[in-house]
């Protein structure tokens, strides 16, 4: 819990209420969600939730397009340095040119051929591991009874598990609801290439006994939903030394690297993207 004290201290300094409960707090308050008997909890009531990540992407864009930035839905293959400027080559066959770049490629940073004709040529201590989402469909009417759940970020063991962040129901595009959630360091998975990556994505369902582990843990914490179909997921988590924060460094002049979010990047994007603007 000491990690939980830290950050809601800071969440406290930064003018947002955060109020610690205990059994009969959590039972008080949440009396739909079963908990360990011996649980304790923050609750941050206000400016918290969750990321839908499709209306994140397309609410910057906008913001970009309205600032006068163009943008390309493109994959950029390499770049080559050419006279004082920078070269992209892009998967298309389009070429773009460039005085200053920020490179924000995630977990591909390390595996793509973005760094290799920087000179010299930058490499960075982040780690790459897959990890496993489950999502549990849920009928509507539990849907719309959950509708003010908190999204819930756990740190006791339950089975294999050693914690895990849950989300409530949410109405995907397939016109379902479903309750997503990862887990914590357990059943990571060490990704050392592009072809791990690519392989772990494709095979689109993560780790099967994760998602069982995950599905359990949601049957415990919520015994009176029903749990229409279970399914898994994959994802991948670019990680710093000690998760303690993400890269934010100059390599030259004109690059600017942003990278290894240890799973926090996506709430995390608006200041990661300002603080590396900062930098040139």
């Amino acid at each position: 819990m000491e990690k939980f004290h830290e950050t809601a201290e800071l969440v406290r300094q930064a003018g947002f209420a955060c109020e610690h409960l205990e059994k009969e707090g959590l039972r008080e308050k949440f009396p739909y969600l079963q908990f360990p008997p011996d649980a304790q909890a923050y609750h941050q009531p206000d400016s918290s939730g969750y990321i839908n990540p499709r209306e994140l992407v397309r609410a910057e864009q906008e913001l970009a397009r309205k600032a006068g930035f163009s943008i390309l839905e493109d994959v950029v293959e390499e770049v080559l340095k050419e006279e004082g400027e920078y070269l992209l080559l892009l998967r298309s066959g389009k070429l773009v040119r460039c005085r200053r770049m920020i490179i924000a490629n995630g977990a591909y940073l390390n595996i793509s051929n973005l760094l290799q004709n920087l000179e010299p040529c930058p490499r960075f201590d982040v780690s790459l591991t897959g990890q496993t989402v489950a999502y549990i469909r849920v009928s509507e009417p539990d849907a719309n009874r959950l509708e003010k759940m908190p999204t819930l970020i756990t740190r006791y063991r339950t089975g294999e598990l050693d914690g895990s962040y849950i989300l409530p129901p949410i109405k995907y595009p397939d016109g379902n609801h479903y309750i997503k959630l990862g887990h914590n360091d357990a059943f990571e998975r060490t990704l050392l290439s592009s072809s791990d990556v690519e392989d772990w994505y494709r095979s689109g369902e993560g780790d099967p006994q994760a998602v069982v582990e995950l599905a359990q843990l949601v049957q415990q914490l919520l015994p009176d939903v029903g749990q229409l179909s279970v399914t898994g997921g994959c994802c991948v988590t670019a990680k710093t030394p000690g998760k303690l924060g993400p890269i934010l460094t100059k390599v030259c002049d004109s690059v600017v690297v942003a990278a290894g979010g240890n799973g926090y990047a996506a709430k995390s994007c608006d200041e990661i993207g300002r603080i590396a603007a900062t930098l040139f």
